[in-house]
């Protein structure tokens, strides 16, 4: 017994680090082993990314996660003083039309809706932070695969500030927009939110789910279905913007922690990566 007791005390005390009796703050892992989290009572395991971008300074166009490297377009530069992961996130101006890219033939094995990719599922996560309004009939495009020939999918903000994506349906020349997230986001240059859209093609369901600086819920999540089944075609990725006939909807706004996940995330998964809780 006294030779156990003496081991236990040599054990480091950074071996429980991040452990809260309350159950709200738990490790990632413990000595290489990943663990899960628990949100509002229920368990899950942390949702795994196939691309993470976290927009850090000298390295805005990194995917953290895999091979997705970026292409940057008219200069995007990095806002080093306001962030909401690591030190920086990506300032991007849309009088500047500046967006990122990436093609389809350069995105790596695996990621979602991927020119071939048959299993049709997809969610897209990102803070963002409003610069200005977006205006009458206009968009902000945060994340899309998309063009006039090959749509596929589109995640941004209606001239409401309101989040909302579509999928392309058909071959790709006709669209279906998700009903938009109800609430009016703040464009102040100083709100953040963390937002997130998922569509599933086996079942035509998807979600937009709208999170406080807090990572608490923010209205209602919007969960229901499509008509019509995703189109799935060799357009061309952007942060920022979409092709459509032309580049055009740029965001005008700060993007932090990009995460594009091959699965589609439960409400408690999206709170979990709010909190910066995946592998």
């Amino acid at each position: 017994m006294i030779v156990i007791y003496t081991l236990l005390l040599l054990l480091p005390f950074n071996l429980f680090a991040g452990f809260s009796i309350s159950g709200v703050d738990h490790p990632r892992t413990i000595s290489g082993t990943t663990c899960p989290e628990s949100v509002s009572g229920v368990t899950s395991d942390y949702p795994e990314p196939v691309a993470h971008y976290r927009f850090e300074n000298g390295a805005l166009t990194t995917d953290s996660k895999s091979t997705n490297t970026l292409t940057n377009v008219n200069t995007v530069t990095a806002d080093t003083s306001n962030y909401q992961e690591g030190a920086a996130s990506a300032d991007l101006e849309a009088g500047s039309s500046q967006y990122f890219t990436i093609t389809d033939a350069n995105l790596a094995a695996g990621f979602p809706l991927k020119n071939g990719d048959t299993g049709k599922t997809i969610t897209v996560s990102a803070w963002i932070r409003l610069e200005s309004a977006i205006g009458a009939s206009a968009y902000y495009i945060i994340w899309s695969k998309y063009s006039s020939t090959a749509a596929s999918f589109w995640f941004g903000l209606n001239e409401n500030e309101r989040i909302l994506a579509s999928i392309g349906t058909g071959t790709g020349t006709t669209e279906e927009a998700f009903t938009p997230h109800a609430t009016t986001l703040t464009a102040d240059g100083s709100t953040w939110y963390h937002v997130t859209a998922s569509f599933r093609d086996s079942d035509k369901a998807y979600a937009l789910r709208v999170r406080n600086s807090s990572c608490a819920v923010v209205g209602a999540d919007v969960e229901s279905n499509t008509s019509a089944n995703i189109n799935v075609e060799n357009a061309t990725v952007a942060i920022g913007a979409v092709y459509w006939t032309s580049w055009s909807l740029y965001f005008d706004g700060l993007i932090d922690d990009l995460n594009v996940f091959a699965d589609y995330l439960t409400a408690d998964e999206a709170t979990l990566v709010c909190k910066r809780l995946y592998k």
